[in-house]
């Protein structure tokens, strides 16, 4: 009780109902939507099945590299004019 339905296009005329994780009533702002078990789960199998996935450490050592003057020597140097 409390979640919205509504008719799943193309397949209204066969009568199937989904049900929305959000009711009318109690509509959540995005920031608290996305941390429903329901999304993590949908957002965590979309992330195995259509990205390409890098090993936590290196995802870490990338990030501790962009903190280092090497990185801002490299990246963010003021552009010279001619």
């Amino acid at each position: 009780q409390g979640q919205g339905n509504r008719f799943e296009p193309g397949n209204s005329r066969k009568g199937r109902v989904i049900i929305m994780p959000q009711s009318a009533e109690k509509i959540l702002d995005h920031a608290p939507l996305f941390r429903e078990p329901e999304y993590r789960k949908m957002l965590a199998e979309k992330k195995l099945n259509f990205e390409c996935p890098h090993p936590d450490e290196i995802v870490s050592d990338q990030r501790d590299f962009t903190q280092t003057w090497e990185y801002r020597e490299k990246n963010l140097a003021p552009l010279s004019r001619p």
